[in-house]
């Protein structure tokens, strides 16, 4: 339990460097998605404090996917928690870019992997595989980067890589833990 507050902490610090860097980006979204820590622990993962207050208080588990945005509930929102958190204990900071996504639109719904949110009256936390658009000819095609996903937090993202997690998330395996 001490270790794992401590890597908290730890998390806690690193993600402050990474806000301080999309503040002095001025929220410019044009560019490409690129985590600002350094590769050294899953501390790097997500912000303590918003992590925690999800944790102790109530919060809506929620993951969304399909061409009409489905929304589906968790089962048991503190095991989903639990489970969600022993991934982020295992991944690591992804340091490469996204590339940019082409512009599109969205004429059917929602064309991306399914996304869990986390939300409480304080914190979002958005975690989703890591994805882009391309447009060739008119034709939409959705790019994946195999293992990483990208973690928001209150519209500040960064990238962590766990396949585990990813696989998770991208084929569907969450689907038992969930109800629409």
């Amino acid at each position: 339990m001490k270790a794992r507050r401590i890597s908290l902490f730890l998390l806690m610090c690193s993600f402050v460097v990474m806000l301080t860097s999309c503040v002095s980006n001025n929220g410019n979204s044009s560019t490409n998605v690129k985590v600002n820590t350094p590769q050294n622990s899953s501390a790097d993962v997500i912000s303590s404090v918003a992590w925690q207050s999800l944790s102790k208080g109530k919060y809506d588990v929620h993951i969304i996917c399909g061409f009409p945005g489905i929304i589906n509930t968790a089962n048991n929102p503190k095991a989903t928690y639990n489970q969600i958190e022993a991934f982020l204990a295992k991944a690591v900071s992804y340091t490469k870019s996204i590339p940019k996504s082409d512009n599109y639109t969205e004429n059917a719904g929602y064309i991306g992997p399914p996304y869990i949110t986390f939300l409480n009256k304080s914190h979002t936390v958005t975690i989703s595989p890591a994805w882009y658009v391309k447009v060739t000819n008119n034709y939409i095609n959705v790019k994946y980067v195999t293992g990483v996903l990208q973690v928001t937090l209150d519209k500040h993202s960064i990238l962590i890589q766990s396949q585990s997690f990813y696989d998770w998330l991208k084929e569907n395996k969450w689907q038992t833990s969930f109800h629409d």
